[in-house]
């Protein structure tokens, strides 16, 4: 412990090792469903340094872990729960009565984006594989997790009357936003959630557009650095009020700030006519419209005379 990092120490006191945080209960409900000590001693250091260049803060990280471990044990106990596996539940409970009656569970970090659980035999422990990625929905792990853990003894644990269920291949269906697959069935702890800053780094985007009195345009969104191309872009290219002697530009551009989060996060921007120099200047919403369908690739949610709303469900690339 000496050698981790404050915010790392201050995350463990906080999120790991309280008896009354998430990640204790759920693994003190395994051991009550199971009946064997369960033995967790994650090695932190080695976790943080194959981990470290995915979480900008680290308290992330060590929440990360612990929702990771929270899904591993909500699925097990899940299992263990389920009258129709009975066949898994005694060759569990057969390995850890000759593994010394108790549960070993080993942390490890994967080589890909997908997490894995499994049965390390040499060590007589279950092994949970985190991926190598920031995880921000550690609960949606669950079904992952229900699944790998089933199908590692055999096929003798599969539910009754599944032995001659085949599955025909499926052909090819368009693609789907990650929105529209996605299933949220458990509610997810607000300590294992990630900053606003890194939350909403992550898709679905959502932009919305509005014309305010035909004079100014208002544009909120959740993703920032989208508001900010857009501020930069009008800014490059608005033409310069030749009638004032300070010659400044036409349209004044304003980003403002969100009242969430802690690095540099703006949530609205809005652009119109100087108030010191209005005259009979307007602005158009239809360049947003475009930068926001023709070159980010938003797509149109719904509008109406004065407002429009788009979405976007694929995360941006790093050049």
């Amino acid at each position: 412990m000496a050698s981790l990092p404050l915010k790392v120490k201050l995350a463990l006191r906080d999120s790991w090792e309280p008896a009354t945080s998430p990640l204790q209960q759920a693994l003190s409900a395994l051991r009550l469903v199971l009946g064997y000590e369960i033995v967790l001693n994650p090695e932190w250091p080695l976790l943080l340094a194959a981990l470290d260049s995915h979480y900008v803060d680290k308290h992330d990280l060590v929440t990360a872990v612990a929702g990771c471990v929270l899904a591993w044990s909500t699925a097990f106990k899940e299992l263990l729960e389920d009258e129709g596996v009975e066949a898994w539940t005694d060759e569990v409970l057969e390995l850890l009565k000759n593994g010394g009656g108790k549960l070993r569970v080993n942390l490890e970090v994967s080589k890909t984006e997908n997490t894995t659980a499994s049965w390390n035999a040499e060590l007589a422990a279950f092994s949970i594989a985190l991926p190598n990625l920031q995880v921000t929905r550690p609960l949606e792990l669950i079904p992952t997790f229900k699944s790998q853990l089933l199908s590692l003894f055999n096929d003798k644990s599969a539910p009754e009357g599944w032995d001659d269920v085949k599955i025909d291949a499926i052909p090819a269906a368009p693609t789907k936003s990650t929105s529209e697959v996605r299933t949220v069935e458990y509610m997810p702890d607000v300590n294992t959630l990630p900053r606003p800053d890194d939350l909403l780094l992550k898709p679905p985007y959502h932009a919305l557009v509005w014309l305010r009195g035909g004079r100014d345009v208002e544009v909120q969104a959740n993703h920032s650095p989208t508001l900010q191309l857009i501020a930069d872009y009008l800014r490059k290219w608005c033409r310069t009020n030749h009638q004032v002697t300070t010659k400044s530009p036409m349209v004044k551009v304003t980003l403002y700030p969100s009242a969430f989060g802690l690095g540099a996060l703006h949530d609205r921007l809005v652009f119109g006519p100087d108030d010191r120099y209005r005259g009979d200047n307007t602005v158009s919403p239809t360049i947003v419209l475009s930068l926001l369908e023709g070159v980010l690739g938003y797509e149109q949610v719904y509008c109406d005379s004065t407002s429009w709303s788009y979405r976007r469900d694929r995360p941006f690339k790093k050049l």
